[in-house]
């Protein structure tokens, strides 16, 4: 999977509906400085899915005023393992 083309890799909680995934941004000097950490929760109404949270960042346009950022996404396609 990735965001904007960059791979990420994470977590899902089930019970929670909380999802935390890392953005392995491949810009940046040294390497990784620019990675960014993404928290948020799932929230379900019929049938639609969205996503919202935080993520925070260092290095290239962050600051220790401006470091945490808010996010929204909704599902397009939602895939269910089956049991």
């Amino acid at each position: 999977m990735n965001v904007y083309g960059n791979p990420i890799r994470g977590w899902y909680d089930v019970d929670s509906g909380k999802i935390t995934f890392v953005r392995f941004v491949n810009i940046g000097s040294p390497v990784g400085i620019n990675n960014q950490v993404y928290e948020g929760y799932i929230q379900r109404r019929g049938t639609a899915v969205t996503f919202t949270g935080s993520f925070i960042t260092v290095g290239s346009g962050s600051s220790a005023r401006l470091h945490k950022f808010a996010w929204f996404a909704r599902a397009i396609i939602l895939i269910v393992p089956v049991p």
